[in-house]
């Protein structure tokens, strides 16, 4: 399984391979989507949640990057396809906090959501 990430700049792991550090309301329900991104080249972890971007107390070496927060408490799975989409076409995003970017526009919104339901009604069809 290592083998086939090598020379792939981006792979996926099942969200039960990583438990949550931190108690919060949001995950103690089990509906909040957050990203986190590695490296494996430079050993780096980017955490990326568009309700906190804190990691706490309890995380010595890491760094919380900055990145779009959520306004409502309903977007965080199209902030998290959006942060995809973005990082994938533009992975320095990731080194420069997103650009200092503070919230998505509805339309970079709708537009992940007309290509999750696109995809979806291939499925279904």
């Amino acid at each position: 399984m290592a083998n086939d990430i090598v020379g792939r700049p981006f792979g996926f792991i099942h969200k039960g391979l990583v438990s949550s550090a931190h108690d919060k309301d949001a995950f103690a329900q089990g509906f909040h989507w957050l990203l986190i991104v590695i490296d494996i080249t430079t050993k780096q972890a980017f955490y990326l949640d568009s309700v906190n971007n804190d990691l706490g107390d309890d995380n010595d070496e890491g760094h919380s990057y900055q990145s779009p927060n959520q306004p409502g408490s309903t977007e965080c799975g199209y902030y998290m396809l959006r942060f995809i989409k973005d990082i994938i076409a533009y992975p320095s995003l990731l080194l420069h906090d997103f650009k200092g970017k503070c919230e998505y526009l509805q339309s970079e919104l709708d537009e992940v959501r007309l290509e999750y339901a696109s995809f979806v009604s291939e499925l279904i069809v």
